[in-house]
C-alpha cells in the first residue's frame, strides 16, 4: 500500500495545525447523510458507524436524535479528540476507534456504516478490496452503508492527496455482489472557503 492515502502523521499534523474552516471537507451540518439516515428510519439502539469522521459532527447530531450505539473510526488521534471535546460528557458512551479501516481488528456488527471521507482516499486495488471485505463482513445483513465520494465531475485531490473519484454505477459494479444500490444523489459541496466539490452519495443495503 502506498503511504500517502493513509498516512497517519498527515492526518495529525492536519488536525493539529488546522480549525475546522479551514478544512475543505467541513460541514456545519452533514444534511445530506443526516437526511438519509432518517429516511431509514432506524431504532435508536441501532448500530451505527462513521468512518473517517474524526471530526465531523455526523455523530453529535445524532447523538441528539437520541441513538445510543454510536462509533466514530479515524486514523487520526487528533482527530478523534477534537470532536470528543466538542461532544463533551457525551463522548464518554461513544466508541473511538483510532485505526485504518482497511485493517482495523476492532471492528464490531453494525446496522449502519458511514463513511463520507475515506474510501475516495484509497488507491489500491488490493486496499479498495480489503475495504469492501471489512463492510461486507461487519454490516449486519439487512443493514445499510451511506457512501459518499468525490464524483467523476470532482477534484482529483483532496488536503494535497490523490483520491479516486467514482461514480454511482462504479461503486455498484464494487459493492454489488453483496449490497444492492437502493439511493444515488449528485450532491454539490461547498467548502468553508467557498468553492464547490462535486460528490456521489449512495445508499447501499446488504443482501439477506
Amino acid at each position: 500500500m502506498k503511504d500517502q492515502p493513509n498516512n497517519q502523521s498527515h492526518w495529525d499534523h492536519i488536525y493539529q495545525t488546522k480549525v475546522d474552516v479551514d478544512v475543505g471537507w467541513f460541514q456545519p451540518i452533514p444534511v445530506t447523510s443526516l437526511e438519509i439516515i432518517d429516511g431509514l428510519q432506524l431504532g435508536l439502539d441501532s448500530a451505527i458507524i462513521d468512518v473517517g469522521g474524526g471530526n465531523a459532527n455526523l455523530t453529535e447530531q445524532l447523538i441528539d436524535r437520541g441513538f445510543r450505539d454510536l462509533n466514530v473510526l479515524d486514523i487520526s488521534a487528533n482527530a478523534l479528540a477534537r470532536t470528543q471535546k466538542k461532544i463533551g460528557p457525551a463522548a464518554d458512551d461513544i466508541t473511538w476507534i483510532v485505526s485504518n479501516v482497511i485493517d482495523c481488528d476492532q471492528l464490531q456488527a453494525y446496522d449502519v456504516w458511514h463513511d463520507r471521507a475515506s474510501f475516495h482516499f484509497l488507491l489500491e486495488e488490493h486496499d479498495i478490496q480489503s475495504y469492501v471485505n471489512q463492510v461486507k463482513t461487519h454490516l449486519k445483513p439487512g443493514g445499510h452503508m451511506v457512501l459518499a465520494t468525490f464524483s467523476l465531475s470532482g477534484p482529483r485531490k483532496c488536503s494535497g492527496l490523490p483520491i479516486t473519484q467514482y461514480s454511482a454505477a462504479m461503486l455498484d459494479v464494487l459493492f454489488g455482489n453483496t449490497f444492492t444500490l437502493k439511493q444515488a444523489m449528485d450532491v454539490i459541496h461547498v467548502t468553508p472557503s467557498g468553492y464547490e466539490q462535486a460528490f456521489t452519495y449512495t445508499l447501499f443495503q446488504k443482501q439477506s
